[in-house]
């Protein structure tokens, strides 16, 4: 599988991962992805109404990094900082770029990548998104603690 095809199948994953867990009664058989300038995901409710979502993760490229070089298991130091408000911001910005007919929505997830705890992260993305203008309807994220939402127009 190539580099397109496993973020594909990841993002797959965590919005499986999401479905279960946000209430929204998401039909899990009607996820599919989607190609830019596409939102990555398109799926519908049990009631069939069609959404699409663009999903970002918040991860730390030094912690992502590290993990994957296996430094962390020698006990090496590293400087990092909350990377989401950078994130939030460059995804905010890109939100009137997407092309659907459907309602979007995004989903901002970590997976293991980011040092960061959701009680930080979840009130700095908050702050964010409510005083910046977007296109997306809701904004949900998914942590170590379960799925919140962040923001509904």
């Amino acid at each position: 599988m190539d580099a397109a095809g496993e973020k594909s199948a990841r993002e797959r994953r965590v919005f499986r991962d999401f479905a279960r867990q946000s209430g929204l009664n998401i039909a899990i058989e009607t996820i599919e992805s989607k190609e830019p300038p596409e939102p990555d995901i398109l799926c519908s409710t049990i009631d069939g109404e069609f959404i699409a979502f663009e999903l970002v993760e918040f991860c730390d490229e030094i912690v992502a990094e590290a993990l994957k070089r296996r430094d962390t298991k020698n006990g090496h130091f590293f400087r990092t900082a909350d990377p989401s408000s950078k994130i939030i911001y460059k995804k905010l910005e890109k939100s009137g770029s997407y092309i659907t007919r459907w309602p979007i929505e995004l989903l901002c997830y970590t997976a293991g990548n980011i040092l960061t705890p959701d009680d930080v992260i979840v009130p700095t993305v908050t702050s964010i998104v409510e005083s910046k203008t977007h296109s997306f309807r809701r904004i949900w994220f998914l942590g170590e603690q379960g799925v919140e939402k962040l923001y509904e127009n």
